[in-house]
């Protein structure tokens, strides 16, 4: 029997906030459903503001810090906040990992 979208969404959650970030060509088939659901459920849930999306990976949305309302953002003149940036040339290859990574140390 196939899971309801509320329960595949609700694994594909779990699984990103547990890998911090997971590819959505091996993601789908690792869950046994077609890339299309997936990318679908995938965009329902970024607008939703619960992952990030990028070209071909998804990852989780950062949490507050406990006590904390959301950081603010790049020019948002919050200031109490140490803003880490990194640009890779795409999410191909072999960068996806060192994105993983990098979040990880940081």
């Amino acid at each position: 029997m196939r899971p309801h979208v509320d329960q595949r969404q609700a694994r594909v959650l779990a699984l990103v906030r547990e890998r911090g970030s997971v590819r959505v060509a091996e993601l789908a088939v690792e869950l046994g459903i077609s890339p299309v659901t997936l990318r679908r459920d995938v965009e329902a849930m970024a607008a939703r503001g619960e992952i990030h999306r990028m070209h071909g990976v998804i990852s989780r949305v950062a949490e507050p810090l406990p006590g904390r309302g959301a950081a603010p953002g790049p020019g948002a003149g919050g200031g109490a906040g140490l803003v880490v940036g990194m640009v890779v040339p795409t999410t191909e290859y072999y960068y996806a990992d060192v994105v993983r990574g990098a979040r990880e140390v940081v």
